[in-house]
């Protein structure tokens, strides 16, 4: 499980437990594991899309030719593939960002879940008004004009920029910042309550204690064995 603690992450370390935790959804990452691993995720995208850029422009200069259209299908594809295998770990480092923030993570599965929703409508109905109007064209109809978003589309985009602004203040914050006193149930299903946390770290220093009692026990034991070693041999001695 990765468990990482503020002030121990290296660009290194936030790298390995990056592609480590690509399906853990358990566990927790500081804010430097979760930005570290956002800044090579902007030099990766930066990469691909100048190569698309360059490959757009190079189609241009020689005039649009159509066989020249075919050298978009690489790059394309090659972005079509990381944004796919970098899906699941992405969503990996959020939710433990999120975790260790203070969230729950049955908190942040339903945040997230609403804000894809969310995110959905607000592409099928943009989607649903260009097909509308690419169809009102094809049909010659001059008199089609762009048409504001409905009502529900201004609601569902600004929800969906909300919770877009929210999560992304949330992966800024340090960590255990939202942990709550709070009795009442519905905000301890969002997130995590100080005394969860407390009586947790009280058991993981209880079991450090017990360990470090065995081992005492253990040595006591050995020098117990040694002395007596020690006293059977001078005894011998003192015989000779």
């Amino acid at each position: 499980m990765i468990d990482e603690k503020a002030g121990q992450v290296s660009f290194g370390r936030a790298f390995k437990d990056y592609f480590r935790g690509y399906v853990e959804f358990l566990g927790r990452t500081t804010r430097a594991g979760f930005w570290w691993v956002q800044l090579l995720m902007f030099f990766v995208w930066l990469a691909l899309f100048g190569w698309l850029m360059v490959t757009i422009i190079s189609v241009f200069m020689q005039n649009g030719a159509s066989s020249k259209w075919t050298h978009l299908i690489a790059p394309i594809v090659v972005m079509v593939i990381v944004a796919l295998g970098l899906f699941l770990p992405n969503l990996a480092l959020s939710v433990r960002r999120y975790r260790d923030v203070g969230l729950r993570g049955r908190g942040a599965a339903v945040l997230l879940g609403v804000n894809y929703l969310l995110s959905a409508a607000v592409n099928l109905g943009q989607s649903t008004q260009t097909f509308h109007q690419i169809e009102a064209l094809r049909d010659m109809n001059t008199t089609v004009s762009t048409t504001a978003p409905s009502g529900f589309g201004w609601v569902t985009t600004l929800i969906s920029l909300a919770f877009g602004i929210f999560f992304f203040v949330v992966t800024v914050l340090p960590s255990d910042t939202m942990l709550t006193s709070s009795d009442n149930a519905f905000i301890k299903f969002f997130i995590r309550s100080k005394s969860d946390d407390e009586s947790s770290d009280g058991q993981s220093g209880t079991s450090t204690q017990a360990f470090d009692s065995e081992e005492e026990d253990e040595t006591l034991i050995q020098n117990h064995a040694d002395a007596e070693a020690n006293e059977e041999e001078d005894d011998d001695h003192d015989h000779d």
